[in-house]
């Protein structure tokens, strides 16, 4: 069962992209030691990150993906990094998913 996202691929990856961008900035902030303010940064990031988690999760756990848990505690665990890996490997997860479990119900 290979359903959409909730929202388009395109708009998925974007706070995919937009998320790991983000966390790279913060963290040259942090090592560089910049001297901008980052409320700004901070509240955007922690919105599209508490977004994206809601997404991917959602998607996770209503389609027949392979590991499921895995990626659903990678995916809170690891947030900025996990969902581009998730984006690329989606329809083979999926595929995964359905053959093993077709498997295990013989």
């Amino acid at each position: 069962m290979n359903k959409y996202l909730i929202i388009g691929r395109p708009t998925a990856w974007f706070i995919a992209i937009l998320n790991l961008g983000v966390a790279v900035f913060q963290f040259l902030n942090l090592v560089i030691g910049w001297e901008y303010d980052l409320s700004l940064y901070q509240n955007a990031y922690y919105t599209s990150l508490i977004v994206g988690i809601v997404i991917f999760a959602n998607d996770i756990l209503h389609n027949n993906v392979y590991q499921k848990w895995f990626w659903l505690l990678s995916v809170v665990i690891l947030a900025p990094i996990t969902p581009v890996f998730y984006l690329f490997q989606r329809n083979k997860l999926i595929r995964l998913g359905g053959k093993f479990n077709s498997q295990d119900s013989i």
